[in-house]
């Protein structure tokens, strides 16, 4: 690598850095890298799990998982009984199966928060596609302003890629 691009690469995480120390409240650099990271991927699927290893990565969890949800019922991952009696479970199950009878916007669905877990629509273009399920390491709730950005970031993300795939002119699929 040639000196004047591997100054420049490292100037990354310094400007970063910057901007992270510039004011209080402001995202470290590894939230921004995870980010960076996670907005690399093309397909969808991809994304989905590039974002679930990034909240892995910036949240104080013990687990987080992604729930597609399917509008004919048959969820590809159906919630599993968990330590905490099912109630989570349960929680999941009706979180699913309301947000496909829901006729509301994607954008009204709110998340469902308590102590020890939280559940979080994860919205598309098309819709809501699924659930964040993210259980809380103890005596440590997770930020819903992270959890909302990042998922914001990924729909934002979403709508970019497939407008790529429409031509400008006909808003008809690319080959």
């Amino acid at each position: 690598m040639k000196p004047s691009i591997q100054r420049r690469v490292h100037k990354v995480p310094r400007i970063a850095a910057a901007i992270a120390g510039a004011r209080p409240g402001a995202p470290s650099v590894e939230v921004l890298e995870s980010v960076m990271r996670f907005t690399t991927e093309r397909k969808r699927e991809a994304l989905v799990r590039a974002l679930v290893r990034t909240m892995r990565e910036v949240l104080p969890a013990t687990r987080i998982e992604f729930h597609p949800c399917d509008p004919t019922g048959d969820d590809a991952s159906p919630p599993s009984p968990d330590a905490r009696g099912g109630q989570r479970a349960r929680d999941l199950a009706l979180c699913l199966q309301r947000l496909r009878m829901d006729n509301a916007p994607a954008s009204l669905q709110p998340s469902i928060l308590t102590s020890e877990y939280s559940l979080h629509p994860l919205c598309d273009t098309f819709g809501v596609s699924g659930v964040v399920a993210i259980d809380h390491l103890p005596g440590k709730a997770v930020d819903p302003g992270i959890v909302h950005a990042l998922l914001r970031i990924y729909g934002n993300f979403v709508a970019i890629i497939d407008d790529s795939h429409r031509d400008t002119l006909t808003g008809l699929l690319n080959r």
